[in-house]
């Protein structure tokens, strides 16, 4: 840490164990150094996870941008309309709601959302020069 560009910065939180594995080696597969993993407090305690905030992911500050942007582009990647309008979404049914809530509430299944994200990126989509990573 001798230069003021090693400073570590918190790109990302997460809130399981399996969504920091998935994010570190998501990152750390395009060559960005993930530090200061968190791996006993969310292994150990998960559910103070969630009670404090969530778990950083941390890294270097050269390379924070970087993997601000990776980050950003894999979560926008299944939302993005590829071609042509939307679809009209149709008002869903009484009986379609009630099966949903159901589902939801019984199996944990359904279309509806869990309250929170399982990552929240810190940052905004910038364009990078053509230093390296």
């Amino acid at each position: 840490m001798a230069e003021y560009l090693d400073r570590i910065i918190r790109v990302a939180t997460v809130f399981t164990a399996s969504e920091f594995a998935v994010t570190s080696s998501y990152l750390e597969a395009y060559g960005i150094v993930v530090v200061a993993a968190p791996v006993q407090l969310i292994n150990n305690f998960p559910h103070y996870t969630s009670a404090i905030g969530g778990a950083g992911v941390f890294v270097p500050e050269r390379q924070a941008q970087t993997a601000i942007n990776l980050l950003i582009e894999a979560d926008r990647g299944e939302t993005e309309i590829k071609d042509g309008e939307p679809k009209l979404m149709m008002p869903k049914t009484f009986f379609e709601m009630v099966t949903e809530l159901f589902l939801y509430i019984h199996v944990s299944g359904g279309e509806a959302a869990p309250p929170y994200a399982s990552r929240i990126v810190h940052g905004q989509w910038q364009a990078l020069g053509e230093e390296e990573i």
